[in-house]
């Protein structure tokens, strides 16, 4: 028996795209559908039919657990039949195993499939995520079509303009802005900033458009003379998506789309499946403002910033203000 803990998780979707559309393809046993099985030996992990063919050799280290409720008479009946202990947490079943003297326990599928997606860059997950799965994360996008984040300043009353600029001067702030919205990973590609029209002529003359990033704006009134010959003009946030998707050699020149405002372009932002996350950054004072932020959704959670991003509260003026990101669940 392997000497590590094991936890599986499987994506069978991540099988199913090829050359843009939906095809479910055979797997190495020549069927089209997969067993939800995942097993670990002391030399390799196998998913499956070959998983499911070993159940009886290999039953302590095989796992076939779904996201059900503990009581499910599906979960209870499984039970019966595996040699695993399975706790009842906050009605959900979870794996319990013991490795070096060590009792560990284990989420079902989807809440294993979530916290592995969080926690993705951690060694001991690492461990345990097929590639496949790891890909479909880091790279939905790919499948479901470009994905994008927000990025917005916001005072304790929800403000975030006034009278076309803001409402309050933090150049550390503006600093961070810039420094997030131009960082890339590959030096050959760069970022794009979607905005609406009153967002883009809200910025100073002398820094428009935004350099070093594709500036989109979004507007049904302009016309491509009102605005620089290097900047985009699309009618709505899903038209410019469309846009960037369907021009091949410009898509694979981007690397993250950023939205940057204004009230009305964050609200459809926030609304889209394409949104990934809002990287937000909360001003805990409030101020006279006449452009509000939409009110974020429910299935946007917190989690853990990315070591580019300021720790705890920032201080400049005498207003105490805090970075924060928020992902899409």
């Amino acid at each position: 028996m392997p000497k590590t803990p094991a936890a599986g998780t499987d994506s069978d979707t991540s099988h199913s795209i090829q050359h843009g559309k939906v095809n479910i393809t055979a797997n190495d046993a020549s069927n089209r559908t997969s067993p939800s099985y995942v097993a670990f030996t002391e030399t390799k992990r196998s998913i499956g039919d070959a998983t499911q063919n070993q159940v009886a050799m290999n039953p302590q280290n095989t796992k076939h657990l779904i996201d059900r409720k503990s009581d499910d008479p599906a979960v209870l009946a499984k039970m019966k039949h595996r040699p695993l202990d399975v706790l009842d947490v906050k009605s959900k079943p979870e794996i319990e195993e013991s490795c070096r003297d060590q009792k560990k326990t284990f989420l079902s599928n989807k809440d294993l499939f979530i916290k592995t997606e969080i926690d993705l860059d951690k060694p001991a997950i690492n461990d345990v995520v097929t590639d496949s799965p790891r890909q479909s994360i880091k790279n939905g996008g790919t499948i479901a079509g470009l994905k994008f984040n927000l990025i917005v300043a916001v005072s304790k009353n929800l403000g975030i303009g006034l009278k076309g600029g803001l409402p309050w001067k933090l150049k550390s702030e503006l600093k961070y802005f810039s420094q997030t919205t131009r960082r890339v990973l590959d030096s050959t590609k760069r970022n794009v900033v979607i905005m609406g029209r009153k967002t883009y002529f809200g910025i100073p003359l002398s820094n428009r458009p935004l350099r070093d990033r594709l500036n989109i704006v979004l507007s049904t009134t302009l016309t491509k003379h009102d605005l620089s010959d290097e900047v985009l003009l699309q009618p709505n946030l899903e038209r410019a998506m469309k846009f960037l998707e369907n021009d091949n050699e410009l898509k694979s020149s981007i690397e993250t789309i950023w939205i940057i405002g204004g009230a009305g372009v964050f609200r459809d932002a926030m609304a889209s499946e394409r949104c990934h996350r809002l990287y937000i950054t909360q001003i805990q004072s409030s101020f006279e403002c006449d452009v509000f932020l939409p009110a974020i959704p429910d299935n946007f959670q917190e989690v853990k910033t990315d070591p580019e991003i300021p720790q705890g509260i920032q201080v400049e003026n005498d207003i105490s203000f805090v970075y924060k990101i928020l992902e899409k669940r």
